[in-house]
């Protein structure tokens, strides 16, 4: 194995996409978050602005996955339930209702942080 891969695993990453198909894009960033491209690559967190997006992208990814799961296993399921018999769903009145009352129960917590933030700002 190469020296390079072995000492840093994040740059077994890079090269990878090396030999991988690269396309090459041009992006620009809030101040903010250039400041933290800047500040992984002065701290040897990453080689390059390269390796950040990427690696970023990649945590996207991972964060994506249980919820794109989700959606394959579970929203698919019921799309195809209600398609092979749509007057078998929930009626939209009792979804509302439903809504409203999950609603309900969160509005007085919503209610006392916006007035506890109004007031530590007078």
């Amino acid at each position: 194995m190469d020296e390079r891969v072995a000492a840093r695993p994040q740059q077994r990453l890079f090269l990878q996409q090396e030999e991988a198909d690269v396309r090459q894009l041009s992006i620009e960033l809030a101040d903010e978050m250039a400041a933290i491209v800047d500040a992984r690559i002065a701290s040897a967190r990453n080689a390059s602005e390269s390796e950040v997006i990427q690696e970023a992208l990649e945590l996207l990814a991972e964060q994506d996955a249980p919820l794109e799961e989700w959606e394959e296993r579970e929203l698919a399921a019921s799309y195809d339930e209600w398609k092979a018999n749509p007057m078998g769903g929930i009626p939209l009145e009792e979804v509302s209702r439903r809504l409203e009352e999950r609603r309900g129960a969160f509005e007085p917590l919503h209610c006392q942080a916006s007035l506890d933030r109004r007031q530590s700002a007078d």
